[in-house]
């Protein structure tokens, strides 16, 4: 493997784009925020089919997520490749308002890297192995759960009464919670409905929920879909008390130095019935808890970061962070494992950043907190 010196923070923001993080508001405490509008109105405060950059491809069938359903990564949804946005009610829209950008743009230079996976040819896959021993360790302190960062990383949760989740999202924005595409439809052109967020979720108790009640989504987009576009973003219900979570920051380098055995680490929710060595239950399993995992990037293709990280069915959509200077960010998605050795996602780049995720960013705005993102 080559050895490549690391740039400076500010070379390293001057070869990519990176949107900070915010741990916490900074707002008056004393200051009375503006009564939000009701879930119903906020349904529809996007309206795509009045933009021309959106058109409508049908409605499209929606579900409950059966509690303990699995998933398959590499089960492609029955629709074009494309950006899209599903409605509340069913609507899909694709994004036709600007083609992706040529990927010389944001491509890497090392030839000698692994070649970009695509999904079709994978079968089906696992949503995260463990690499040899089992080293995540578990978070149960409600101290730690409701401060930053745990707290803007949470439990994708597909019923009201459910009491664990099946995949994880972590909050990039102030309503904005990035997670893998996969963990919003079943694979046979079926999307799930309805979806919530629990923010620093933990376990399966009546004290599950150590930062409030469960989040509503109000929309959902996705890309669709090879393993390098298997993400997608939750628009939850504008409240200030979601947009106090804060949020990490995500961003793009086109240097493949800044890969290059990068320090990661993953927080997610693997699902409650498998088998965690640090589970805090009595039967081993893995009960609904965070689980955090360190590691660094493995190997990496222009699309893919691939990683060691040890990770389970219910880990898909976790963020891969790493840490710039003093700021947090999300430089992928955890998908899945496409082998035996290694976990992998979606490498942010310039088309998935920049206009993709700030796009979606900038559709949905927060009356409780800006969230810069140009």
């Amino acid at each position: 493997m080559k050895n490549f010196s690391l740039p400076s923070t500010r070379s390293l923001l001057a070869a990519g784009l990176a949107f900070a993080s915010l741990t916490t508001l900074g707002c008056d405490p004393a200051a009375q925020p503006p009564e939000p509008p009701s879930y119903e109105e906020q349904l529809k405060a996007f309206d795509p089919a009045q933009s021309p950059d959106w058109k409508l491809e049908g409605i499209v069938p929606q579900r409950e997520h059966a509690e303990g359903e699995a998933m398959d990564p590499a089960a492609p949804p029955k629709v074009p490749s494309g950006d899209y946005l599903i409605l509340a009610d069913g609507r899909m829209f694709r994004y036709v308002g600007q083609e992706p950008l040529p990927e010389a743009l944001f491509s890497g230079g090392g030839s000698d890297r692994g070649e970009d996976v695509d999904a079709a040819g994978l079968g089906s896959q696992e949503q995260g192995i463990i690499i040899g021993t089992d080293g995540r360790s578990v978070v149960t302190s409600d101290t730690t759960l409701r401060a930053w960062p745990h707290r803007s990383i949470g439990a994708v949760i597909y019923s009201s009464t459910a009491t664990s989740g099946g995949c994880t999202a972590t909050m990039i924005g102030p309503r904005h919670a990035v997670t893998a595409a996969h963990c919003l439809h079943d694979g046979a052109g079926t999307w799930y409905w309805p979806l919530y967020f629990s923010p620093g979720h933990k376990g399966e108790g009546s004290d599950r929920t150590p930062n409030g009640a469960y989040r509503k989504v109000v929309a959902r987009y996705a890309r669709t879909y090879d393993a390098g576009w298997d993400y997608g973003l939750l628009i939850l219900e504008d409240r200030p008390e979601t947009a106090s979570l804060g949020w990490l920051g995500f961003g793009w380098w086109s240097s493949d130095s800044f890969y290059e055995d990068r320090a990661l680490r993953v927080f997610g929710y693997p699902g409650a019935n498998y088998a965690c060595a640090a589970s805090p239950n009595s039967d081993g399993t893995c009960g609904g808890y965070m689980y955090q995992s360190f590691c660094s990037v493995s190997d990496y293709s222009s699309d893919v970061l691939y990683h060691q990280c040890d990770t389970q069915n219910g880990n898909s959509g976790s963020a891969l962070q790493s840490w710039v200077g003093s700021d947090l960010y999300v430089i992928g998605v955890h998908k899945g494992a496409p082998n035996s050795t290694a976990n992998y996602g979606p490498r942010f780049t310039q088309q998935k950043a920049s206009v993709d995720l700030c796009g979606w960013i900038k559709q949905w705005p927060s009356i409780y907190a800006s969230r810069s993102c140009n």
